[in-house]
């Protein structure tokens, strides 16, 4: 009887072995789905490698241990060769198992399932004839790279091959497919989180089963569908902090469709309004070529305007107060949260029947809030995180709520340091905005669009639909709202603050102003406003004027300088318990990984509570990653350290 030896990779989102030995007489190719034993369970895994033991002269008998036979083959080709490649490689990467990489990259539909597929030419040895094709960026607006991205269609079509068009979120994939896959929509086809899994694997199913050349529109999770007439691969909208896991094992899309693309010479494109620094450097050094002319500047038709908000105080005869009907005298001066310019532009959307959006950098009344008197924050008692005042849900009883963990408590307390009841609110959340306009303007309808608000996907659709069925409205959302709005269809837009965003030692946060503000620009025809008290940040010109050269220079220079990426490989570790135990376990680590630039230090934002977190972060020069030794080092970790590779953020 002829026996094979198979590696196989269980899937398990648990940090154990790699790779478990089994054997079975049938013939079983590498990426198909198994179902095998593990002590008295059953558990679905993937072959990686099968082994003649005649060929390889093994004797099962004489292994020191018992090898068990796999119990059944439940999808015989459930991956390609070229995508477990990949999964080995950047599992690498990230410092992940395999086991738990591949059960966050490959969609849980496909893998509990009993999905037989059709043979096919599509399901079948990969085409020898596919030529090794680049990885290539698109920068222009998006009206411009969707133009090109037909036209890429078309061609790949006319070749006979298909095209996988990635995306980073449901919405961004339901408006994608209003408008790429017109005239081929019986060749398009849809993938999201959103379907149930009887749906998914009949599209799996159609997808495999078609002949003709077709367009996929989907997450990176669905890159596993092992098509093999995919001659390219486009992740639009780039610069999407979406692509990056934000649980274990964090893995980024970005850099799996790389590695993908590379081993399976699949052409690969970067597009995006504006492209992350790290890869507009690796254009800049020639490892990138432009797919088309990169655009640098972006024109607007609407009126941009920044408005100093510095020494901006209620005085008496001040607009505002006006429309209040106050008297200001012997008043105690305070910041306004609302300039003369943004009155009278929430009064002309008003009389002019427009539509007005309002950002705000956070939600509820406050983002923060200390003591008057010793500058202590309100903290969550359990983890520590500064608490955000909210307003309840009876008058005059707000509520301090934390984001991180959702614990709560009165706005009443007193300072737990030193027992003030001086609490000073700090900061202007979406809900203060609301209040201030609805004083000045109670017959203006106003909506709302933030995760307190609009909880689901149909309460944010909703809201959108009546506020833009409402002449004279005023919307007001956080970053959620920018998702779903659409482009050039609101008059006017405007910023209130986003100050507090500078105050986050995150390297990565001028791009994230930037993306905001143009994206604010983009979807105003008329007038576009910016409030700010620190009217001398360069990015705050730079996204109102549309000048991406300028923004990249200063940008790249500045992560050059402070030895942030490209120009170096950041691994953050983070640690969380009792605060003695994990000092002590940090003091450790330091030891084993001294040959290492480190730094540890407390996780941002933490000012108390019961559970301590700290971050240990690795640099070392990127060609240098994966270091081997290091490597080896971080794998030796037990699983109470959440490991990060070229995290988003280090806070």
């Amino acid at each position: 009887m002829k026996i094979n030896l198979l590696q196989v990779i269980p899937i398990s989102r648990s940090y154990g072995s790699d790779t478990l030995s089994y054997w079975t007489s049938k013939e079983v190719d590498p990426g198909a789905l198994v179902s095998v034993p593990v002590g008295k369970k059953k558990v679905t895994g993937v072959v990686l490698s099968s082994q003649n033991a005649n060929d390889e002269k093994t004797d099962i008998k004489s292994q020191s241990f018992k090898m068990k036979k796999i119990d059944s083959v439940v999808n015989p080709s459930l991956l390609t060769k070229f995508f477990l490649e990949a999964v080995q490689e950047t599992a690498r990467h990230f410092v992940s198992p395999m086991g738990v990489f591949l059960s966050s990259i490959v969609p849980a539909a496909f893998l509990d399932e009993s999905v037989k597929d059709s043979t096919s030419s599509n399901s079948g040895p990969a085409k020898t004839s596919m030529p090794i094709r680049d990885t290539y960026v698109l920068q222009s607006d998006e009206d411009e790279r969707y133009a090109h991205y037909k036209s890429l269609i078309r061609e790949e079509f006319a070749k006979g091959r298909s095209v996988f068009f990635c995306l980073p979120t449901i919405e961004d994939i339901r408006k994608t497919f209003e408008t790429l896959p017109r005239g081929i929509e019986s060749y398009t086809h849809v993938l999201h989180s959103d379907l149930s899994s009887k749906e998914l694997c009949q599209i799996r199913r159609n997808i495999l089963e078609e002949d003709h050349p077709i367009l996929i529109i989907a997450t990176g999770s669905f890159l596993s569908i092992p098509r093999y007439d995919i001659g390219t691969i486009i992740i639009e909208k780039e610069s999407s902090r979406a692509y990056k896991k934000e649980n274990r094992p964090f893995i980024d899309i970005r850099t799996f469709a790389h590695n993908y693309a590379k081993i399976a010479h699949k052409r690969l494109v970067f597009g995006d309004t504006v492209l992350r620094a790290e890869t507009l450097y690796r254009h800049k050094s020639g490892e990138f070529p432009e797919l088309a002319p990169l655009k640098f500047r972006f024109l607007t038709t609407a009126e941009t305007e920044l408005i100093s908000m510095n020494s901006k105080v209620v005085e008496e005869g001040d607009e505002s107060e006006k429309l209040k009907g106050k008297d200001n005298e012997n008043k105690r001066k305070t910041f306004k949260l609302l300039s003369d310019e943004l009155v009278k532009l929430i009064s002309d959307t008003k009389e002019e029947n427009d539509h007005l959006f309002i950002f705000a950098a956070r939600r509820g009344l406050s983002p923060s809030t200390s003591c008057g008197d010793c500058g202590t924050l309100v903290a969550c008692v359990t983890c520590g995180t500064p608490m955000v005042l909210h307003k309840g849900s009876q008058a005059n009883r707000n509520v301090f709520i934390c984001h991180k963990c959702g614990e709560k408590k009165k706005a009443t307390v007193n300072c737990e340091i030193c027992g003030s009841w001086n609490l000073v609110p700090l900061g202007i959340g979406a809900a203060r905005v609301e209040e201030e306009i609805t004083s000045l303007f109670p017959d203006t309808k106003i909506f709302k669009i933030d995760s307190d608000n609009t909880k689901t996907t149909k309460r944010v659709r909703d809201e959108l639909k009546k506020f833009l069925s409402t002449p004279g409205s005023v919307l007001i959302g956080t970053e959620k709202a920018l998702l779903y709005l659409p482009k050039d269809t609101i008059a006017n837009t405007a910023v209130v603050s986003l100050d507090s965003l500078f105050s986050l030692p995150d390297f990565r946060i001028n791009e994230r102003v930037l993306h905001l503000l143009l994206a604010m620009r983009e979807r105003a025809t008329k007038r576009f406003l910016v409030q700010t008290r620190m009217e001398n940040q360069p990015i705050l010109k730079q996204g109102l004027q549309g000048d991406l050269m300028g923004f990249y220079r200063s940008e790249i220079k500045e992560r050059e300088q402070f030895d942030y990426p490209p120009f170096t490989m950041l691994v953050r570790l983070t640690l969380s318990g009792e605060r003695a135990k994990v000092t002590k376990e940090i003091e450790k680590l330091s030891e084993k990984l001294s040959e290492w630039e480190t730094v540890a230090f407390p996780a941002f934002g933490k000012v108390g509570g019961k559970k301590y977190t700290m971050h240990f972060l690795i640099k070392l020069p990127r060609k240098d990653w994966p270091d081997e030794k290091l490597l080896a080092s971080l794998f030796s970790l037990p699983p109470t350290f959440e490991i990060n590779v070229d995290p988003e953020s280090i806070l």
